[in-house]
C-alpha cells in the first residue's frame, strides 16, 4: 500500500474535474458527491482527498457550461466570418441598404 500511496498522482483540480465530468456524463444528482459512502471509497483510494460539495459540483458544471458556450459561438463566429468573407466582397459588405433595395427594385 506504501508503494501505492507513494506514486499518487491525487490533484485536487484534476480530481474536481474528474468528478464532474462523471456527474454530468452519467447524469447524476449533483449532491451524490455528498453521500457518506461515496466519501469513504475515495478516502479509501487516498486519505487526503479534499472532496467538493454537492453545491460546489453544480458551480463547476454552471462554470464549465458557460466556458463550452463561450468557445462554441467564438468558433461559430470565426467559421461565420470568414465564410461571409468568401461569399460577399468587402464592397458588398458596407453596401448602403437603401442602395439595394433600389438596385433590387424592391418597394415597401
Amino acid at each position: 500500500m506504501s508503494s501505492f500511496t507513494a506514486g499518487s498522482t491525487y490533484r485536487r483540480e484534476v480530481f474536481n474535474q474528474m468528478v464532474v465530468k462523471w456527474i454530468i456524463r452519467r447524469h447524476l444528482a449533483f449532491r451524490i458527491i455528498d453521500q457518506p459512502e461515496l466519501h469513504d471509497i475515495f478516502k479509501m483510494l487516498y486519505a487526503r482527498v479534499d472532496i467538493p460539495t454537492g453545491v460546489t459540483v453544480a458551480r463547476y458544471a454552471h462554470q464549465y457550461f458557460e466556458l463550452s458556450k463561450i468557445k462554441v459561438q467564438e468558433s461559430l463566429h470565426v467559421s461565420l466570418y470568414s465564410s461571409t468573407i468568401d461569399i460577399i466582397p468587402p464592397s458588398l459588405l458596407s453596401y448602403p441598404a437603401q442602395q439595394i433595395e433600389h438596385d433590387l427594385h424592391i418597394e415597401h
